[in-house]
């Protein structure tokens, strides 16, 4: 019905569309939500929220202290921000042109756009208290 990865804060380092000069922790303790899909016909049931909170109990008893996501901003009716912001994440900076790396050099199809990707990305960082 769906499925969530997460990069445990020890095995995924920043890039360039990370900002942790902006993070209210340091960089080495944030883990990063790689991505999240719950199946069409069960969307609506709370189990990507379900998803996360387990991902965040899993992180935090690494020793996680946040989690960082690049939520995509195109998604129809903007319902991956709202998802993250509903769950505690907040708004870090946006990022033009996201997506437009991995569909040059890794094979990304965006769903949207018809050639070169030109989604922007939310930096998003959700503190775990």
């Amino acid at each position: 019905m769906g499925f969530r990865l997460t990069l445990a804060h020890t095995q995924w380092q920043p890039d360039k569309w990370c900002t942790p000069s902006r993070w209210p922790v340091a960089s080495n303790a944030v883990c990063y939500f790689k991505c999240n899909t719950v199946s069409p016909d069960r969307q609506g049931q709370s189990i990507g929220s379900t998803m996360l909170r387990h991902s965040i109990d899993s992180a935090r008893q690494q020793g996680a202290a946040a989690g960082l996501a690049h939520i995509w901003l195109a998604s129809p009716g903007n319902s991956a921000f709202l998802y993250f912001q509903k769950n505690g994440g907040e708004l870090i900076r946006k990022h033009p042109d996201k997506w437009r790396h991995e569909a040059l050099y890794e094979g990304y199809d965006c769903p949207v756009c018809d050639t070169l990707c030109k989604c922007e990305g939310a930096e998003m960082l959700l503190t775990f208290s």
